[in-house]
């Protein structure tokens, strides 16, 4: 049994199997996954909303021949807009995501999931608020709570330690379509 595994009897499936805690490469690559979909939901809100501010004050102005974008729209009207989208996006994504399905999508591409570190069980809602508020304190300074999940014997960041939650990779579930010809047959 390595460091980052330890045996679990009955928690997640039932039967006694080992949890494998997810390090800090694997956790950095489903951020990214997640952080490229959110970015990508984010600026299609965000231009949509700056084109119809654009729109209306150029028809609220009508008598003011067709002015550029910037002479509307200044860039701190953009970076509020693009704060309070991107907040609006990110926090019932990641609250929602960790506590019903213990994953988001970047997680789950990578059979990641996020369960409570006393019993392995799904978090709960006020754990999931308390775990996305503390990413904050994750990111100060130069990410120093993230990091630390690389040197944690159960390679937990900072949020992970606060929120009394802990990071794992679930084993994959073999399908029937993963299994050869002949164990198909002699499972039916």
């Amino acid at each position: 049994m390595s460091s980052t595994e330890t045996s679990l009897s009955g928690s997640l499936s039932g039967d006694s199997e080992m949890i494998k805690y997810a390090g800090f490469w694997l956790r950095f690559l489903a951020n990214v996954i997640d952080s490229i979909l959110l970015n990508i939901a984010s600026w299609i809100i965000e231009l949509m909303i700056l084109g119809a501010i654009y729109w209306l004050k150029v028809i609220a102005g009508s008598a003011v021949p067709v002015a550029s974008f910037f002479e509307v729209v200044d860039a701190l009207m953009i970076q509020i807009i693009n704060v309070g989208i991107y907040l609006a996006i990110t926090t019932p994504y990641y609250v929602v995501g960790q506590h019903k399905y213990s994953t988001t999508i970047g997680k789950r591409m990578l059979n990641v999931y996020v369960v409570s570190a006393a019993d392995k069980q799904r978090i709960t809602l006020k754990q999931s608020v308390a775990r996305y508020c503390s990413y904050l304190l994750s990111y100060l300074p130069f990410c120093a709570g993230y990091i630390m999940a690389a040197f944690h014997p159960e390679k937990r960041a900072l949020h992970d330690i606060i929120t009394g939650t802990v990071v794992i990779v679930k084993p994959r579930q073999k399908r029937d379509s993963d299994l050869p010809a002949a164990e198909i047959t002699s499972a039916n």
